[in-house]
């Protein structure tokens, strides 16, 4: 187990060097952003210039690339990902201040996620070759093929024009689970459904599947054969 493990750490270290590379490299096409800071409230070119200097000396890019890309690499290894260009605050802690809401938006997702899912999966199993399951597996084609951004404007759409109701903004007034339980399931439920929507449609896939391959095996066969319920097979001996 050791030997598995410590051989897909060693797989994985070429692909996160690849993906960090090509971060790196992306965030060299777009505009120089110390030319965008200089140009801000500068009234003459010299005023501009020393601007620039300055800030390009602060940002580290007034240096030849191959160094700019081993400082990159080497503040990634000791985990300083460096200062917002926004907020001028350490992305490492702006990152912790967001954990709490990320993560209470990942298990919202996921509980809705397994509330849709097994239920749908286990009719569309039982069910297979009918006109539910053929509706069930459009809907979760639907689910994996939508973007949950797409979805998410979809839904906006549909509460703001159609329901008349413009729910708050998580960036703006976010409020945490135990100062305002309301509020903040007010804010997480367009978010929760866009990205449980789409989970939920690959966990239903993937349960049907498995449900329907363990429904072929001699043992729940048997358990037809003495005349069991169908739920008692399917809750009892398939799941």
């Amino acid at each position: 187990m050791r030997q598995y493990v410590l051989h897909r750490v060693l797989l994985n270290i070429p692909v996160i060097l690849i993906v960090v590379t090509l971060v790196f490299f992306t965030s060299h096409i777009r505009p120089d952003f110390a030319e965008q800071r200089a140009a801000q409230g500068q009234s003459s070119t010299q005023d501009y210039a020393a601007a620039l200097k300055a800030i390009r000396h602060q940002l580290g890019t007034d240096k030849p690339l191959w160094r700019q890309y081993t400082n990159y690499l080497w503040d990634l290894a000791h985990i300083d990902l460096g200062t917002s260009f926004i907020t001028h605050k350490s992305v490492g802690k702006e990152m912790v201040g967001r954990l709490p809401a990320s993560m209470e938006l990942g298990l919202l997702q996921i509980l809705l996620a397994m509330a849709i899912a097994v239920p749908i999966g286990i009719i569309s199993a039982i069910r297979q070759d009918t006109w539910i399951d053929y509706v069930l597996r459009i809907v979760t084609v639907l689910g994996v093929a939508v973007p949950s951004f797409y979805l998410g404007t979809l839904l906006l759409l549909f509460i703001t024009k159609i329901l008349g109701w413009t729910p708050p903004l998580i960036t703006t007034s976010y409020r945490e689970i135990w100062e305002s339980p309301v509020e903040n399931l007010k804010m997480m439920l367009l978010p929760t459904l866009a990205g449980g929507f789409a989970e939920a449609a690959v966990v239903m896939r993937l349960l049907r599947s498995e449900l329907l391959e363990v429904l072929r095996q001699d043992y729940v066969r048997t358990a037809w054969s003495k005349g069991l319920r169908e739920r008692v097979i399917v809750m009892r001996h398939a799941l």
